[in-house]
């Protein structure tokens, strides 16, 4: 599980980062009328979980001093509302990977040369899935819809 684990966060964590740190994600958040960085940050990360209070964001994001996350929430949502953060952030992220991979992400995953992820193996990954450190890949359809 530890190898399946520390896989993932190798295959995904390049995309998170995308979403917090590219220049796409929080243009798209000051679009909307999030004041500072932070606004949009919390609002964006935080809206999946609705309208929650405070507290909720803050025991959710675990490693933020006391109080931080009641710096910027409800009051970020109380003109913008959590779906449009959700949004404004899907489109930033989109953005930004499109601009990372260039004509990369605009080629059919059913095209040869389309996007292609390593395929993750471990628990649970089924009779017919590749051994550990195999390096075939599977096709990624989702990431067609970006181009």
């Amino acid at each position: 599980m530890t190898h399946t684990a520390r896989r993932m966060f190798e295959l995904l964590e390049p995309i998170c980062l995308a979403t917090y740190l590219a220049d796409e994600c929080n243009e798209e958040l000051a679009a909307l009328g999030h004041r500072t960085y932070w606004d949009g940050y919390f609002a964006s990360r935080a809206a999946p979980l609705g309208r929650v209070p405070a507290e909720v964001v803050h025991a959710a994001f675990y490693s933020f001093a006391e109080g931080e996350a009641a710096r910027h929430i409800p009051s970020a949502w109380e003109t913008i509302p959590p779906e449009a953060s959700v949004a404004a952030r899907e489109r930033g992220s989109a953005a930004s990977v499109r601009r990372i991979l260039g004509d990369e992400c605009r080629r059919p995953a059913s095209s040869p040369g389309g996007l292609q992820a390593p395929t993750v193996t471990g628990a649970g990954s089924g009779p017919s899935a590749p051994a550990a450190g195999d390096a075939r890949h599977q096709r990624v359809p989702g990431l067609t819809s970006w181009a």
